[in-house]
């Protein structure tokens, strides 16, 4: 005996066990019996208690329709078998649809800090932070903070690579070797180095020799997204850097016209967020601000045009005590009715401000009448040190 004949008989004993039903009613008679009486409206005041029988036949009929059902089904079974594998055939491909979307949610709602982009990961990934600290650095390690642009072409990101020292002799080497094998796409970033010339210092002074087929003059726009990526030099404390086209000395640009020497822009801002679909950055804001305060501020507003995350929650006030004001301490005073929880939301919070306080030119900050002991690797009972350097990100080749 196959294996579904033996259910059938299985399920045939089981039904004849229960107990018999006697109405000499046909079930159509009942069930249209039974829905005139629930769609009847009732005003006796009795009508609670008559209601709380109509379940129970309804049930009754219910049990009684389905037996029928069953039983036919069987009489059937030959002629309905094509039907009922078709049937499992729906349910099956149906369950596995099911499936493919509880993973797809499943992995929608994981943080995307956790997304493997790159084949060596660093402990600073691991921790999730989004800053490079003098702690997580070895004495042959150096970084190199280079700004990328984003697939929309609206920011510069910065990002930051630790490599050896054996490098090169100077630190410029160390940038040209990340500028030729930095890979943009792993960083879900616009392709973009290395430059089309060679960057190289000579004479004390830092000298950008662009080839004359270069891009950069297209437009207004690539003009200033060459300024910007420039502008991260500034990691390395440099204030400016020659240009020129060829063997010429000085670069003609159609919007900003004849440049001989860039100065490097030290204007300052807070931290917002950028984010692709894997990847989480803390970047500059494009607003520029004289006081801390105001940078502060923006960054509790979504920047809808550069499409930026705010990094500071509007709900959660702090100020600044006026006697740390003029020291390297940045202390922040929370005010009594916040309530932090240790999450990465939080954490990317205290990494946006250290970064803040550091453009600002703090070496420290300290929290205080915060709630939380620790974030993350942070102890917010003691000053934190600014971190040296935004997003560290890994590269194939250190």
């Amino acid at each position: 005996m196959n294996n579904d004949k033996r259910k059938e008989d299985n399920l045939i004993k089981i039904l004849h066990q229960f107990p018999n039903i006697d109405d000499k009613r046909s079930m159509e008679e009942i069930y249209m019996n039974i829905q005139k009486e629930m769609n009847t409206p009732k005003k006796s005041p009795l009508y609670n208690k008559k209601r709380i029988f109509w379940p129970s036949l309804a049930t009754v009929a219910v049990m009684f329709l389905s037996l029928f059902l069953v039983i036919n089904h069987f009489n059937q079974q030959s002629v309905n078998d094509s039907n009922a594998d078709e049937i499992n055939i729906a349910l099956d491909k149906s369950m596995e649809q099911n499936g493919v979307q509880e993973n797809a949610e499943l992995f929608s709602t994981q943080d995307s800090d956790q997304v493997e982009l790159f084949s060596d990961n660093s402990q600073l990934l691991l921790e999730g932070k989004k800053a490079i600290y003098l702690d997580d650095l070895q004495e042959d390690d150096f970084v190199v903070t280079i700004g990328i642009p984003d697939m929309a072409v609206l920011n510069v990101i910065p990002v930051s690579v630790v490599v050896k020292k054996d490098r090169g002799n100077h630190w410029l080497d160390y940038y040209n070797f990340v500028y030729e094998n930095i890979d943009e796409g792993k960083l879900e970033l616009a392709e973009y180095y290395p430059y089309d010339g060679t960057l190289k210092y000579e004479n004390d002074q830092i000298t950008l020799d662009l080839m004359t087929d270069h891009e950069y003059d297209y437009g207004s726009i690539s003009e200033e997204i060459f300024f910007k990526s420039l502008d991260h030099l500034k990691y390395q404390d440099i204030d400016s850097v020659l240009l020129n086209e060829g063997s010429n000395r000085g670069v003609d640009f159609s919007h900003t016209g004849k440049i001989y020497e860039y100065k490097i822009d030290n204007s300052r801002s807070g931290y917002l967020i950028y984010q692709t679909k894997n990847k989480v950055y803390l970047t500059p804001s494009p607003n520029k601000f004289d006081s801390i305060e105001d940078a502060f501020l923006d960054m509790k507003n979504k920047n809808e045009l550069y499409n930026l995350e705010p990094t500071i929650p509007d709900q959660i006030e702090f100020f600044i005590d006026n006697n740390e004001r003029e020291t390297d301490q940045l202390k922040l005073v929370f005010k009594n009715n916040i309530e932090l929880i240790e999450s990465n939301e939080t954490l990317r919070m205290i990494e946006a401000i250290l970064l803040t306080a550091k453009d600002y030119g703090y070496e420290t900050v300290l929290f205080e009448n915060i709630n939380l002991y620790n974030v993350g690797p942070f102890n917010l009972e003691k000053p934190i040190e600014v971190p040296i350097a935004p997003n560290p990100v890994q590269m194939d080749k250190n």
